[in-house]
């Protein structure tokens, strides 16, 4: 049999692997972020502080905590205008009193080069103040100079103590910064147990990030039992505070019905909340939603934009999605040389489905020049990164010697890799070459056994071979009436030898009740199709009239087409029927058959 070719099929994916417990067909975006922040944040000016004009008075006439909230009104331009400068004269006039959080300012300023040059060592100069007065966020600062080594040398032991001594005190973020590196392991010995405590109780505090962070441990059952109904719980606290990313997994969990009911609704709403934030995983989910999820109303335009707005964020899932619908023509026409262009820019990011998405393009010749050598490695390169489509076409390649040598011996070898991954297609080749001994002993149990998966995936070849084994007894206990089940789906699904098996057990009432009508019914689509079997059988129901009237110049005009295609069986037959026909019957049948085209029915 030809090798199938599998182009990715993978949605955003990949809502991709949160970070999600099992996406399979679709490949869901997910993201997972450390918890520890790459930059300090700046103070916010407190709610209810009185008058603008009151506070200025103060704070020339000496008083710190006015000059200190001063320094906020002029970092955020609340009531006068902004300018950075005068924040920071402001806060390093109240720093020289030992206000804290004015020294602590003064150290997000110069971390962030806000109103100066970035300036990590004067950064940590005044958290190092501010942290000597058991400032928590300082102590927390501080701690993530130390851990950097940024403008101090790094002491990831003394980080650990000053992220404690705040998280102690009650300051949320070193909770969840703390909470982070427990997780993660990156500096500390892993103890996700002990990350979700600490998460605990900076959630408890209300912040959203820990929410979120615990409800992926309760997800995923690091450290935690698996509870996904905490996990929906404690995303919706951090999503309805506006965290982007919970508000995606929290439209990834509505999706999925997991830990709430399945709603599509909710799901596109969260996913656009926190597209609304332009986050790169939510636009890539919102937009596999809006083509690839039945119940969603389709909206390939809309989901071309979001595709390239994660994409231009250098996304590998947006870039990816954002090349298949430009492949297709999906959303608007077709750019081939675009998408190729898209997929060979996540392909260097080494997303799998990419690498194997381009390696078709090589094979067809697409948008690119057509190589079916530099198609083999791609395909090589995705089955390498655990792609099961990258496998089952580097397969299919090595099957049919395309691009490289043939080579059966290897070619199972992926075959197998990528049917125990669940590629459906790759298990219909595998039972076939263990059916056959093509590059591997010859097996027919376990050929059996992925006709058996693979038919249970949905491939209709897979389920009439399965069917065939059944009703044979291969590999198999003979069971005819499991075999009309399965040549009846496959049948339906428009597959001419199912039809054609599952004519002949109604026909002789094996495995199902005896129903020449069925029989009749499966033998004509079967035949419409061109299987010369069907059409010797349909001529024969015509010739003797069974379920049918008699007929016999559609008899005639049926063993023709049969004859034709080389089918011994209907020559004789054949001309048996012509000495029974005159020369008009005859030549009427033969106009029929002349005139006839087969009809494939599209799975």
């Amino acid at each position: 049999m030809q090798a199938d070719r599998t182009g990715a099929r993978r949605i955003a994916a990949g809502l991709a692997r949160v970070c999600l417990l099992g996406a399979a067909a679709l490949a869901w975006a997910c993201a997972a972020r450390s918890a520890v922040p790459t930059d300090p944040e700046p103070h916010t000016v407190p709610r209810d502080i009185g008058p603008t004009a009151a506070i200025a008075q103060r704070a020339r006439q000496g008083e710190a905590v006015a000059q200190y909230l001063l320094g906020l009104l002029h970092q955020e331009g609340k009531g006068v205008e902004r300018d950075l400068a005068v924040a920071r004269s402001w806060f390093e006039r109240a720093a020289e009193q030992g206000h804290a959080g004015a020294e602590d300012s003064l150290g997000v300023l110069h971390a962030l080069g806000l109103g100066g040059p970035v300036d990590w060592a004067e950064a940590a100069r005044w958290f190092r103040r501010a942290a000597l007065q058991l400032y928590p966020p300082s102590q927390a600062n501080l701690a993530a100079l130390l851990l950097r080594g940024r403008g101090v040398e790094a002491d990831i032991a003394e980080a650990l103590r000053l992220y404690r001594a705040a998280a102690e005190a009650g300051h949320a973020p070193a909770a969840y910064r703390l909470g982070g590196l427990l997780e993660s392991g990156e500096v500390v010995a892993a103890d996700p147990a002990g990350a979700a405590r600490w998460y605990r109780q900076a959630a408890a505090a209300g912040h959203a990030p820990a929410a979120r962070a615990l409800g992926r441990l309760y997800q995923t059952g690091r450290g935690l039992t698996v509870d996904l109904t905490r996990a929906a719980e404690l995303f919706g606290f951090a999503a309805e505070r506006g965290h982007a990313l919970a508000q995606n997994d929290l439209g990834v969990l509505f999706l999925r019905g997991d830990g709430l009911s399945r709603d599509l609704a909710a799901a596109e709403r969260w996913f656009r909340a926190a597209a609304a934030a332009s986050q790169p995983e939510a636009l890539v989910n919102l937009g596999v939603l809006l083509t690839q999820v039945e119940g969603v109303r389709s909206d390939p335009v809309e989901a071309r934009r979001l595709f390239r707005r994660a994409a231009e964020q250098g996304d590998r899932q947006g870039q990816f999605h954002l090349a298949r619908l430009l492949e297709r023509g999906e959303g608007g026409e077709a750019e081939l040389a675009a998408a190729a262009a898209l997929y060979r820019a996540a392909a260097e990011q080494d997303y799998g489905p990419a690498l194997t998405n381009l390696g078709v393009l090589h094979e067809q010749g697409r948008g690119v020049a057509r190589d079916p050598a530099q198609a083999v490695r791609f395909y090589r390169l995705a089955a390498e990164r655990d792609d099961p489509d990258g496998m089952a076409n580097l397969a299919f390649s090595l099957q049919a010697g395309r691009g490289v040598p043939r080579d059966l011996v290897t070619a199972s070898v992926w075959l197998r890799r990528a049917s125990e991954r669940g590629h459906a297609r790759a298990q219909v080749h595998l039972a076939m070459a263990l059916a056959s001994g093509r590059g591997v002993p010859p097996d027919p149990v376990e050929a059996a056994s992925w006709f058996r998966r693979a038919a249970e995936a949905g491939e209709r070849l897979a389920q009439t071979r399965l069917g065939l084994l059944l009703e044979q007894g291969q590999g198999v206990a003979a069971d005819p009436a499991e075999a009309a089940r399965w040549f009846a789906k496959a049948a339906e699904a428009g597959d001419s030898l199912a039809q054609f098996g599952l004519a002949l057990l109604l026909d002789a009432g094996r495995g199902v009740p005896r129903d020449r009508s069925g029989a009749l019914h499966w033998y004509r689509r079967s035949a419409a199709q061109g299987r010369p079997e069907a059409q010797f059988n349909l001529a024969d129901y015509h010739r003797q009239g069974i379920a049918t009237p008699a007929d016999p110049i559609e008899a005639y005009a049926w063993l023709w087409r049969a004859a034709a295609q080389g089918f011994e069986p209907a020559r004789g037959n054949l001309r048996a029927l012509a000495r029974e026909l005159g020369a008009e019957q005859r030549a009427e049948a033969e106009r029929r058959a002349r005139d006839w085209q087969p009809r494939p029915e599209q799975p």
